[in-house]
């Protein structure tokens, strides 16, 4: 959790589920961001239970990241656990 404040800038408060968290960050995020076949792409996460989880994870980074590339930013979960 410490790593991913740092690289956030401290802006999330609370904590997230240590195996939700280690999950959504080997989401490939950086490289789907950065493909220029996505670029200018609106971006859709979904996810039922654990995917759920790091749908909401992900969107959050992509978020604090303030991706300017994206225009819509949606995530759709089904039946997602507690996250913190």
């Amino acid at each position: 959790l410490q790593a991913f404040r740092e690289r956030c800038g401290s802006r999330i408060r609370g904590k997230f589920h240590s195996g939700f968290l280690q999950r959504a960050l080997g989401f490939p995020m950086e490289t789907i961001l950065n493909d220029s076949k996505f670029k200018d792409s609106d971006v859709v996460l979904c996810g039922h239970s654990l995917g759920g989880a790091i749908a909401s994870i992900v969107t959050i980074r992509i978020q604090l990241e303030k991706v300017k590339k994206l225009r819509v930013i949606t995530v759709c979960v089904v039946q997602c656990p507690c996250l913190v």
